[in-house]
Parts: C-alpha cells; structure tokens; sequence
C-alpha cells in the first residue's frame, strides 16, 4: 500500500499476527466483548494494522481486561 493509507491484513494475516488460530479470530469477532476494529468488504474481514496497534495500547493502559 502507499505510504499515505495504512496496511489492510486479512483475517487470517490478523490472526497469525496476534498468534491465535482462525477459530479463536471469529469467536472474538463475533463474540459481542471489546476487539478490534474490523472492516467487511464483500465477505471479507480486513483489520487496519493502525487500528489493531491503537486497540492493543488501549488495552494496555485499560490493564488488559480483555487482551
């Protein structure tokens, strides 16, 4: 991607990322708790890597509830 846009990863890219199987990515998704924010185009879930990153230091200084 260019410079300008931030880096779109597939379900699959997110869930090797965050060192999780794809059972444990759709259940998190799904589940109605706190996770990142995802897009769907078509029937694809794509996670902006920038917003996973705010996500993930969100959690942290939230103490981790659900990390």
């Amino acid at each position: 991607m260019s410079s300008g846009t931030s880096e779109l990863m597939s379900r699959r890219r997110f869930a090797q990322w965050m060192g999780i199987s794809s059972a444990g990515e759709a259940r998190g998704r799904t589940g109605g708790g706190e996770w990142p924010p995802h897009v769907r185009i078509g029937h694809k879930v794509y996670y902006r890597r920038e917003a996973v990153e705010r996500w993930l230091r969100e959690q942290e200084q939230a103490g981790g509830r659900r990390a």
